[in-house]
């Protein structure tokens, strides 16, 4: 459930339960808040916590990412699958990877039909999420790519399982 609570702590609002842990949980442009689930379950929640339950996705939702060129939703699953949903939380389509969890994703610069998408079996992928098509893959060795974020600089910080952080430039490249 989603507890509203004002600076003193007190709860002044709350929604139906969810099914599970909350992994992603992000702000969409006009639809109020995504939930993804470690169950594959996915919520759209508005400004009042009014809860709209989407469906199941995969085994669980690791990451959500939007792509304001395509206007899609894009959630990176537990058994690595890429889902791509319309702005009504319909499912436009499913692409399978070898990854066997999407982690977080992160929607390239310039282009934002690309997604960066971290891999617990230790793979940095670049997918369209037009066609699925794995554009481009870096294997960082055993252990997870977690979180994924662009720095000011125009780099690409990569976190890890092994306690790094890697900066890669916008090709994939390592610096």
């Amino acid at each position: 459930m989603v507890l509203r609570i004002n600076w003193q702590g007190e709860v002044i609002g709350e929604s139906a339960p969810l099914s599970n842990i909350v992994y992603p949980l992000m702000r969409l442009p006009r639809s109020g808040i995504f939930v993804g689930c470690r169950t594959g379950a996915a919520y759209l929640m508005d400004q009042d916590l009014q809860v709209r339950h989407l469906g199941s996705f995969g085994l669980g939702i690791y990451g959500a990412a939007y792509s304001e060129s395509l206007d899609r939703l894009l959630l990176g699953s537990r058994d690595g699958t890429l889902f791509v949903l319309n702005p009504g939380g319909t499912v436009h389509a499913a692409w399978p990877t070898p990854a066997n969890r999407l982690w977080n994703l992160c929607p390239d610069k310039p282009d934002d039909r690309f997604v960066w998408a971290s891999s617990y079996n230790g793979t940095l992928y670049k997918l369209d999420a037009l066609t699925g098509e794995i554009v481009f893959s870096r294997n960082f060795g055993p252990g997870a790519t977690t979180l994924i974020s662009w720095l000011s600089s125009g780099l690409l910080a990569v976190g890890s399982l092994k306690k790094k952080v890697f900066l890669l430039d916008s090709s994939g490249g390592l610096t």
